[in-house]
């Protein structure tokens, strides 16, 4: 693979890439439990903007499906829930 003998963390990749039972990472679990929870605090915050936004839009309960969708599409309600579903998204693939 090198024409050289590797060092440092070339020299370690090459002996985990031949013996990969010898592979060891570190999780970094308090810094992933910290991502976590700050990704907690921004989803409570837009659940908390999301139920701002349908309690103002409370009175829509006599629009017509067609109307409806087509509100949605355009609204401030549509635009949170795609942040929404981004962060939920972020939250739900991080490790622990």
């Amino acid at each position: 693979m090198f024409t050289q003998k590797p060092q440092g963390y070339h020299r370690l990749a090459d002996l985990m890439g031949r013996y990969p039972e010898t592979a060891i990472f570190r999780r970094f679990s308090s810094l992933n439990m910290i991502n976590l929870l700050s990704l907690q605090a921004e989803l409570i915050e837009l659940r908390e903007n999301c139920e701002d936004v349908w309690a103002k839009d409370g009175g829509l309960d006599n629009i017509d499906e067609e109307k409806l969708s087509t509100f949605l599409k355009d609204s401030s309600q549509y635009k949170l829930l795609l942040k929404l579903r981004k962060k939920l998204r972020e939250y739900s693939t991080a490790q622990a």
